[in-house]
């Protein structure tokens, strides 16, 4: 089954909010990572 070249309302209101939840997702990944980047940092830079 080919899809069409149109979209129906629904679905592309669907992938605008799973797009948006990716986006949270990955900022928070991304937020974690900085944070503990930044502990080891802080870490390693303290005698």
């Amino acid at each position: 089954m080919a899809e069409p070249w149109y979209q129906a309302p629904e679905t592309r209101r669907e992938n605008s909010m799973d797009l948006r939840r990716r986006i949270q997702v990955i900022g928070v990944l991304v937020l974690m990572v900085l944070t503990f980047v930044l502990v080891v940092y802080t870490l390693l830079t303290t005698p």
